[in-house]
C-alpha cells in the first residue's frame, strides 16, 4: 500500500511539472506578445504626434506670412529689402525658427526672393509647389535633396481676406539629427540606439532580439509624400519587465499545482499542520504579500517545503525591487527630458512637487508617490510645444497662448500608453482646469476635476506667483498667499487653498520667531 502511494505521489509530481511547463510556456508567449504590442503602439503614437506637431509648426509660420496683402504688393514692387526683413530672410537668419529655406515668388515666377540652402530647383518640381501655384491650396511633403530629408510646406500668397491668390510662398526645414532631438527625448534618450529617416523601410515590421534589442520602421505620411523613420532600441528595461511577468505567470500556475499537491498530502494525513501553514503563506504570496514567511518545522518534509516557499518569496521580492529600480530610472529619463530646456523648468518642477507633497500629506492623499511623480512631470507636454514659444522672454500673443494651452493634452498623450502612468496622467491632463469651470483643456468644474490635478494646480500657481518671470518680478511670500485666497472658489478648491495657506502661514510665523 505504501509503495503504491509513493508511486502515485511521484506520478502527481511529474504531472505537476508538466502542467507548469506547458501552462507557463503558453502564458509567457501571450504575455510577451502583448508587451511587444503595447510597446510598439505607444512608440508609434509618440512618433505620429511628433511629426504632426512639426508639420503644424512649419505650417503656422507659413500661415503667419502667406495671407498678407502687403506681401503681394511688395512682391509686385520687387522690394527685396522689405521682403527680407518682414517675410523671407529673417526666418532663415533667426535660429529659433529652425527654417533652412524660404521663398516668395510672383505668379509668373519672373521674380523670386529666396534665402537659405539652394533648394529652388528640386522644390519647383514638387507636387506641393505645383498645387500652391496652380491649384491655389496649401500642401506639404518630405523632399529628399542630396540624401537629406526636407519638410516642405507651400502655400498660395493671398490677401488679408484669404482671397485673390498671387504667387507662391514656401518654407523648408531639414530633418537633421538636431531637429529630431526632441523626438529622441520623447522616445527615451537613454534607451534609443539609432534613428534614421529614409524613403524605404529599413525593417520589416517589429523585431525583438534577446528581449533587449527592438527595432521597427514606421511610415511618416505628409499630404504629398510617404517616407519612413527607422528606430532601434537597446534597453534591459523590457527584459526585466518580461522576466517579472514570467515570474508572476509561473507563480500563478505553480501555486495552483502546489495547492493541489499540498491538499493531497493533507488527504493522506501526513504533515497536515505544516502543510496548512505553507498553503496559507502561499495564498498570501499570491495576493501580493511577498514579505510573509513560513515558520520552521520539526518535520523534515515540511521544513524543505517551507524553505522552498520562503526562497520563492525572497526571489520574487528581489525581482520586484529590480523592476522598481528600472521604473524609477524611466521616471528620471522623463523628468530629465522636461528639465533639460532651461534652469527655471528644473527648479519649478521640483518646487511644485514639494508644495504638492505638503498639501497631499495634509489631506492624507492615498498615493503620495503618484502625486510626487505627476507634479514633477506636470509640464512634460511642453516637449511637444515649439521651444521659441515655451522660452519666449515676453508676453505671449493670443495665437502663442493657444499653442501653449495644448501642453496638458500633449503630456497626456505622451504618457497615455504607458501602464505605469495610468493615474499620473490625469494630474498632467487637468492641472490647468479651474474650480469654476473656466480652465482647460476640457472646462471641468468643481469635483469633476481629479483631486491630484486640483492639488498640483494650487502648487503650480503658487510657485509661479512667487518666482521671477522674464516679464515680471516675483510676488513676495504673503502677496502670493493672498492671491491664492482671492482665487479660492474660482481657480482653486477652497478646501485645498485653506489647508495650504494655513501651513505656509505657520511656516512663515515660525521663520519670523526664529529671527527674533
Amino acid at each position: 500500500m505504501y509503495k503504491r502511494l509513493m508511486i502515485f505521489t511521484v506520478f502527481i509530481g511529474v504531472l505537476a511539472v508538466f502542467v507548469i511547463f506547458v501552462g507557463t510556456t503558453y502564458i509567457n508567449n501571450s504575455s510577451w506578445e502583448k508587451m511587444k504590442t503595447d510597446f510598439y503602439d505607444s512608440k508609434i503614437s509618440q512618433v505620429d504626434y511628433f511629426f504632426e506637431k512639426m508639420e503644424e509648426d512649419v505650417e503656422s509660420l507659413v500661415d503667419a506670412n502667406a495671407p498678407w496683402t502687403d506681401l503681394q504688393q511688395k512682391i509686385e514692387e520687387q522690394n527685396v529689402e522689405w521682403l527680407r526683413v518682414n517675410a523671407t530672410g529673417y526666418l532663415v537668419n533667426t535660429s529659433s525658427f529652425k527654417i533652412d529655406y524660404v521663398m516668395a515668388a510672383n505668379e509668373e515666377l519672373t521674380f523670386i526672393n529666396q534665402y537659405g540652402d539652394p533648394f529652388l530647383d528640386p522644390i519647383m518640381k514638387t507636387n506641393s509647389f505645383k498645387h500652391a501655384l496652380k491649384d491655389d491650396y496649401k500642401s506639404s511633403e518630405i523632399l529628399w535633396i542630396e540624401g537629406i530629408p526636407v519638410l516642405i510646406v507651400a502655400s498660395p500668397i493671398l490677401n488679408n481676406d484669404f482671397e485673390n491668390p498671387m504667387g507662391v510662398y514656401v518654407l523648408g526645414r531639414k530633418l537633421t539629427d538636431e531637429n529630431l532631438n526632441d523626438l529622441r527625448f520623447i522616445l527615451g534618450k537613454d534607451i534609443i540606439s539609432n534613428m534614421t529617416f529614409s524613403k524605404e523601410a529599413s525593417f520589416d515590421g517589429l523585431m525583438v532580439k534577446d528581449y533587449t534589442y527592438i527595432n521597427f520602421s514606421h511610415e511618416v505620411i505628409m499630404k504629398e509624400s510617404r517616407d519612413f523613420i527607422n528606430i532601434e532600441f537597446c534597453t534591459p528595461l523590457y527584459k526585466n519587465l518580461f522576466y517579472y511577468q514570467k515570474i508572476k505567470n509561473v507563480l500563478v500556475i505553480g501555486l495552483t499545482v502546489l495547492f493541489f499537491f499540498a491538499t493531497w498530502f493533507l488527504f493522506i494525513g501526513k504533515v497536515s499542520k505544516g502543510v496548512v501553514e505553507v498553503i496559507d503563506v502561499v495564498k498570501k504570496i499570491s495576493l501580493g504579500d511577498y514579505d510573509v514567511r513560513v515558520n520552521a518545522s520539526n518535520i523534515e518534509e515540511v521544513k524543505q517545503l517551507a524553505f522552498a516557499v520562503n526562497k520563492m518569496a525572497t526571489d520574487i521580492t528581489s525581482q520586484i525591487n529590480e523592476i522598481d529600480s528600472s521604473y524609477l530610472s524611466m521616471i528620471e529619463v522623463l523628468a530629465n527630458s522636461v528639465e533639460i530646456n532651461n534652469e527655471y523648468t528644473s527648479h519649478h518642477n521640483m518646487r511644485v512637487a514639494n508644495f504638492a507633497r505638503v498639501i497631499g500629506e495634509a489631506l492624507s492623499f492615498k498615493d503620495m508617490d503618484t502625486l510626487n511623480i505627476a507634479a514633477r512631470l506636470h509640464d512634460i507636454g511642453k516637449l511637444a510645444i515649439p521651444q521659441e514659444i515655451v522660452n519666449k522672454p515676453g508676453k505671449l500673443t493670443p495665437e502663442e497662448y493657444q499653442i501653449i494651452k495644448e501642453h496638458p493634452t500633449a503630456g497626456f498623450q505622451i504618457m497615455g500608453n504607458i501602464d505605469f502612468f495610468k493615474d499620473i496622467k490625469w494630474g498632467i491632463l487637468y492641472h490647468h482646469e479651474r474650480y469654476d469651470g473656466l480652465g482647460y483643456p476640457e472646462g471641468l468644474k468643481g469635483d469633476e476635476i481629479p483631486l491630484i490635478a486640483q492639488i498640483i494646480s494650487v502648487a503650480d500657481v503658487f510657485d509661479a506667483l512667487a518666482s521671477d518671470r522674464p516679464y515680471r518680478k516675483a510676488f513676495n511670500f504673503l502677496e502670493s498667499l493672498e492671491l491664492l485666497k482671492e482665487n479660492s472658489g474660482k481657480m482653486f478648491n477652497p478646501a485645498i487653498v485653506d489647508v495650504f495657506v494655513a501651513i505656509m502661514e505657520d511656516l512663515y510665523d515660525l521663520s519670523l520667531s526664529k529671527r527674533e
